[in-house]
């Protein structure tokens, strides 16, 4: 049965199944006062000009494979979306004034993050203190996009997994509230590792809206890392997973072939 806490919630969520998985374990807990759900185009239609054939096959195995561990994980889920206070957007649209007046109009007290493209300032300075971001990665040492890909490009699929953040205004730089690194198993590719982190991320954010319902919470800052962009991805990155490492990178991490230190998590709830 749905919860009606005191305080009004807010959902700023991508479409693709991860995010619809995230906002449809909100919504089996508690009422929502609104949703912004972004429309995320398919990677595999945004292939890059002038990249050879080679690169052409493994940008599509990239993202195909992504869609499969995704529907190997999250594909029972349903979202009712009826009688829901819902806007949809475009990635271009997130940060328009139809967005900003939707805030205003909800006047949230929390907002959950995930999947939507980079707010700008007139998004986050109306927004509340208690905004929370999930990234897809484990900060500070990897922020931005595609962190999880890193992770496994710079052969650190031990640090691949997931952090819950407080909002701010520099990219996945906020106080952290919690992380998780999945337990690895042979076999495991990028998006394994990725969508087992979320299964657990689901609980924590959960649980974290009741948290916040009653009393404040601090997360643990932290600094140093790097910040990936999409610019930052080329297709000839993936020759160094699939080809290079014939993407066994956990099997090689298992197998003790490759090392690498752990960074300390934050876990908070």
């Amino acid at each position: 049965m749905k919860k009606k806490i005191k305080k009004k919630i807010l959902l700023m969520i991508g479409s693709d199944l991860r995010n619809n998985y995230i906002c449809s374990e909100i919504m089996k807990k508690y009422f929502i006062d609104g949703i912004v759900y972004q429309h995320r185009s398919k990677k595999t239609k945004q292939l890059p000009n002038s990249i050879s054939k080679d690169e052409k096959k493994l940008f599509i195995r990239h993202f195909n494979e992504r869609d499969t561990s995704e529907k190997k994980f999250f594909n029972k889920i349903k979202i009712n979306f009826n009688n829901i206070n819902k806007i949809n957007v475009n990635e271009k649209d997130i940060n328009s004034k139809l967005v900003e007046k939707f805030i205003k109009k909800i006047k949230p007290n929390i907002v959950i993050v995930y999947g939507v493209s980079f707010l700008k300032k007139n998004i986050l300075k109306i927004l509340p203190k208690n905004s929370i971001n999930i990234h897809t990665g484990i900060t500070p040492r990897f922020k931005g996009d595609a962190c999880n890909f890193w992770a496994f490009y710079f052969l650190e699929p031990n640090n691949a997994g997931a952090t819950i953040h407080f909002l701010t205004k520099k990219v996945d730089s906020g106080p952290i509230i919690f992380q998780v690194r999945p337990k690895l198993n042979m076999g495991d590719n990028m998006h394994d590792v990725t969508n087992k982190s979320l299964k657990i991320v689901a609980k924590k954010i959960v649980k974290l809206i009741n948290i916040l319902n009653k009393r404040k919470i601090n997360g643990v800052l932290k600094q140093g890392g790097k910040t990936f962009y999409a610019s930052n991805f080329k297709p000839y990155h993936l020759n160094i997973v699939y080809h290079y490492y014939k993407n066994k990178i956990v099997d090689l991490y298992l197998k003790k072939k490759i090392n690498g230190k752990s960074q300390k998590l934050v876990r908070l709830i």
